[in-house]
């Protein structure tokens, strides 16, 4: 006995092409074990919010170069200033999560 799959549709044949011309190598990573997924997943921030210093963190994303330009062009993302906590730190997010736009610190 064997089965054979179905031929691919045009749409699925697409997706592969494009898939494929950013990685060779695609595996499931199942529940607890894939980290990122899981933490893009968290809805909720504040439930992560302990030992972060929302003042230093708005204080480096006002001095980061590469976090200024999302403050003045427009992109997908809706960015807006989010206050975080009663010190009144303004922090850059997307606003559908607000997730904030992380500054680098050298």
């Amino acid at each position: 006995m064997s089965k054979i799959a179905k031929p691919w549709s045009a749409r699925q044949q697409c997706h592969l092409a494009y898939i494929s011309e950013f990685t060779t190598d695609v595996q499931r990573v199942a529940g607890k074990s894939n980290i990122v997924a899981d933490c893009l997943s968290i809805v909720v921030v504040n439930a992560v919010h302990l030992g972060i210093d929302y003042v230093l963190m708005a204080s480096d994303q006002v001095s980061d170069p590469e976090v200024q330009p999302y403050r003045i062009t427009s992109t997908s993302l809706q960015l807006a200033d989010v206050s975080f906590n009663s010190a009144g730190a303004s922090l850059l997010c997307a606003t559908r999560h607000h997730r904030a736009a992380t500054p680098c610190r050298s």
